[in-house]
């Protein structure tokens, strides 16, 4: 289990929670393997699973959507995937 600031995340073979709290909200998230998540590791569940939630919610260009995120001062942009060197792999 690691807490950074009132984000408490807990990684199980059963899936993972996401605990957000602060003093005026408190909510979990959870993350299990499901069809679009089944390629990550257990450990990279949740960022897999959130970070593809988003794009996704995003990718319906809905200005409710894109409205709501605002007022909640969120927004999202993708990343370019970090390439790992070959010569580095363990094989």
């Amino acid at each position: 289990m690691e807490i950074v600031q009132g984000v408490t995340l807990s990684i199980t073979p059963e899936g993972s929670r996401i605990k957000l709290t602060c003093p005026h909200r408190s909510m979990v998230v959870y993350a299990v393997p499901a069809d679009l998540s089944w390629v990550c590791k257990p450990d990279l569940l949740p960022v897999h699973a959130l970070s593809g939630f988003f794009k996704s919610l995003l990718d319906l260009r809905d200005p409710k959507i894109i409205g709501l995120m605002q007022d909640w001062g969120l927004y999202c942009r993708e990343l370019p995937l970090e390439v790992q060197d070959a010569s580095n792999s363990k094989s």
